[in-house]
């Protein structure tokens, strides 16, 4: 006859390989998931870069090392990510491993409890308690003397059946194997989360990556659909449509300049100024939207730049001696300006996107010129009005165009160097100078009295464009 120790280790063995292969798969199917949704994901990010490339006109094979260095950015951050999922996984797996092994001592500790249980029926010292409780049952049942029937019934109730101690570590060994398999059965539901993890922690990575595929192909639609209307042309011309929108930026241009001009007649240049400031957050705002640069900006620093300039702008909304209350129309003119102002920063980034830097200045100052032109008719009923202009007056205005056209030249030539959202905002550096034009020479705000408020108005304003220097991934 086998022995059963042998048997029992043998069981064991068994056992012990089946929850081995188990393991085998546990980790197969983790390696599997989570390589298919790493294949799944650099697809999704190399389809978004082609879609970005051809959306500005470039040919994908001219880019290839840019691709490549972004793919492989991505891949490091995928890896690094895994290595830490799966040595949490495999820690997980050791737990199992541990549990597991003390489920087979509680089961080795079972089988060997049944034995003795067993042998211990065998023994004479079971047999001397069968034959006690025997003839203390038969003296309860037959005795009619109250005295021997209390004696020996009290004798069969304090005789301890043996027995009683096999079975009480029989139902603990039992225990303490159901308890390892429903912590065993916890740590696998772990198992299932880390793999569930892992795939969001690679969805958080690629977050903006894949919202740009939507925003190119969803959100993006009209300025998708107006660039292959337009048929873009890189090439320098003046006879590429797209220039078109420039013209069209040069009219948004002058109605933002008349709605600035009637906000300073009303609250001034260093107060309106500020309002009107809230141009480059607006066109910050528009390029993220319709020109998808989440994926090279950091979208919180725009978020705080626009904070930090819209409290300047309440702070140097001061009232002077003569005003009982400001004049909130003049807001409302400064802040529509800057609706103007932002939108055809937006129209010359895509233009700029296009490889039209020079050439979009013709048709966004010949735009200017004609829709000032026709404003006058309009307004003044005649031409008659430019001739009474004193010669002073022609020649702050003809400096004032140089200064604004070559203003006008650079910030249009960043666009191709960083993004417009950064690039828009960093010019509103110059509310710097018109708030000390408007305070120091113009005598706006009473400096003395409110020198706090504005010093406060200026930093929050420097701070609001040096948040910007770290909004370019």
């Amino acid at each position: 006859m086998e022995n059963v120790g042998t048997k029992l280790m043998t069981q064991i063995r068994d056992l012990s390989e089946l929850e081995v292969q188990k393991l085998e798969i546990q980790i197969a199917k983790f390696n599997k998931e989570i390589s298919e949704y790493y294949e799944t994901k650099i697809s999704t990010i190399e389809e978004n870069i082609d879609s970005q490339i051809k959306y500005y006109g470039k040919n994908i094979s001219d880019h290839i090392e840019e691709k490549d260095r972004i793919l492989n950015k991505y891949k490091a951050e995928f890896q690094k990510n895994y290595d830490k999922r799966k040595e949490q996984f495999f820690n997980i797996q050791v737990e199992i491993q541990e549990l597991q092994a003390n489920q087979k001592i509680a089961f080795a500790n079972f089988k060997k409890v049944a034995e003795d249980r067993i042998s211990f029926l065998e023994s004479s010292k079971y047999v001397e308690y069968i034959s006690k409780k025997q003839e203390f049952q038969k003296v309860v049942n037959s005795t009619v003397n109250r005295e021997e029937f209390e004696k020996y019934s009290a004798l069969l109730e304090n005789l301890k059946d043996p027995l009683d101690t096999y079975t009480s570590k029989l139902e603990a060994l039992i225990n303490k194997y159901a308890g390892y398999d429903e912590i065993i059965l916890e740590c696998e539901a772990k198992l299932t989360d880390c793999i569930l993890a892992t795939k969001k922690d690679f969805d958080e990575i690629t977050k903006y990556r894949n919202s740009d595929v939507a925003v190119v192909e969803g959100v993006n639609f009209i300025t998708n659909l107006i660039n292959k209307i337009l048929i873009p042309n890189t090439q320098e011309t003046l006879l590429n449509p797209i220039l078109l929108l420039s013209a069209l930026g040069g009219i948004l241009w002058l109605v933002g300049s008349i709605f600035f001009l009637t906000a300073i007649d009303k609250i001034g240049l260093s107060r309106s100024n500020q309002w009107k400031n809230l141009q480059g957050p607006i066109g910050a705002m528009l390029t993220l939207i319709f020109l998808s640069e989440f994926m090279q900006t950091k979208v919180i620093y725009i978020l705080l730049a626009i904070v930090f300039i819209l409290i300047s702008a309440m702070l140097f909304t001061i009232k002077n001696e003569q005003e009982k209350v400001v004049d909130k129309k003049g807001i409302i003119y400064a802040i529509l300006s800057a609706m103007f102002f932002g939108t055809n920063a937006l129209i010359q980034k895509y233009v700029t996107n296009n490889g039209l830097i020079y050439s979009q200045q013709v048709y966004f100052s010949g735009l200017v010129c004609i829709s000032a032109f026709t404003y006058i008719i309009i307004k003044e009923k005649n031409v008659k009005f430019l001739f009474n202009i004193k010669s002073k007056d022609n020649v702050l205005g003809i400096v004032g165009g140089f200064l604004y056209f070559f203003a006008s030249f650079f910030s249009t030539l960043s666009y191709k160097y960083i993004p417009g959202s950064i690039a828009f905002t960093i010019v509103q550096l110059n509310a710097v100078w018109t708030v000390l034009v408007g305070i120091l020479i113009f005598k706006e705000i009473d400096l003395k009295k409110n020198w706090k408020r504005i010093m406060l108005g200026i930093v929050l304003a420097i701070i609001g464009v040096v948040m910007l220097l770290f909004a370019q991934n």
